[in-house]
């Protein structure tokens, strides 16, 4: 395929580009809801111009028809932003990102109740996996006990995977007839949205705002790179590769979040971690290749 190099760059770039919003947010002294906000926000008025910018309208008739599966996973995806991030205060970047890598096991462990279908051996040995990495992960084989603020880090990124795993069960379960442009516009924008008033009721709105100013461009750099441009290098991709590419080159995300844990912000990882690591990996990459939902044998 003639374009397929430039889109295999593409889907690699917005990986890249995902693994690094970790280092980020640790170099953002604001609110985990403040942030979720101002991301959902921005970052679904920024694919919205681009979309018109490509001669492109909303659906409104397919987004009126999907209005309540569509609200409810934009809803869930801001609240497992808010998640997420504050599970990067409290643990490490690797580690966030790996509990939050546990999402594929948790869609695993909900199909047979969404779609009724029962799980193979091969599934079965993936939540093996995944679920005895995690382990490794907390930290409870190691000669200390994991520490509270550890603990409590992994509870929220394992938190984060349970609603990002409901949102993919759901873009599976209702939005399939949804275009994947005006999905994630409509979700990004209702996450920002349902966010809002939270973040007004809590106090969570730095205050004074002047104190912003300074971390203006990371926050702009996460609301339009993070989100914005790594979500158009993506959909850019995703029209020219196959499923099974897109899968597996996803987890250069957390391979790269891992990496720069280790290097970059100089976070340890004892070696019952780096075993959890490569463990919750490999269930996840054999769970993209062999996957519950098989075609019927023609």
């Amino acid at each position: 395929m003639k374009n397929k190099p430039v889109a295999l760059f593409q889907l690699i770039l917005s990986m890249i580009i995902y693994g690094t919003i970790g280092i980020c947010r640790r170099s953002l002294p604001v609110g985990s809801a403040f942030l979720a906000m101002f991301r959902g926000i921005l970052g679904g008025l920024l694919l919205l111009v681009l979309h018109r910018i490509r001669g492109r309208k909303l659906d409104l008739s397919s987004i009126g028809a999907h209005a309540l599966p569509l609200f409810t996973s934009g809803a869930l995806i801001g609240f497992n932003w808010i998640f997420l991030f504050e599970s990067y205060r409290y643990t490490s970047v690797a580690i966030s990102t790996l509990c939050y890598y546990m999402a594929p096991s948790f869609v695993i462990l909900l199909t047979p109740i969404v779609f009724k279908e029962k799980l193979g051996p091969h599934n079965l040995l993936c939540l093996g996996l995944s679920v005895l990495g995690m382990l490794g992960v907390t930290g409870i084989f190691s000669d200390h006990t994991a520490d509270a603020n550890r603990l409590l880090g992994i509870a929220f990124g394992l938190s984060a995977a349970v609603l990002y795993a409901s949102v993919i069960l759901i873009n599976k379960k209702s939005l399939g007839q949804v275009p994947v442009w005006d999905r994630t516009i409509t979700q990004l924008g209702t996450a920002g949205a349902v966010i809002l008033p939270y973040v007004l009721l809590v106090g969570d709105v730095p205050a004074p705002l002047s104190d912003l100013l300074p971390h203006l461009p990371l926050l702009l750099l996460i609301a339009f790179l993070h989100t914005g441009v790594a979500y158009l290098l993506y959909f850019s991709s995703v029209e020219k590769l196959p499923s099974q590419t897109i899968a597996l080159l996803s987890y250069l995300d957390p391979v790269t979040a891992v990496l720069l844990s280790a290097f970059f912000l100089r976070e340890p990882m004892d070696i019952y971690a780096i075993i959890g690591t490569v463990l919750i990996l490999l269930s996840a990459v054999l769970g993209e290749m062999f996957p519950i939902h098989q075609k019927e044998a023609q």
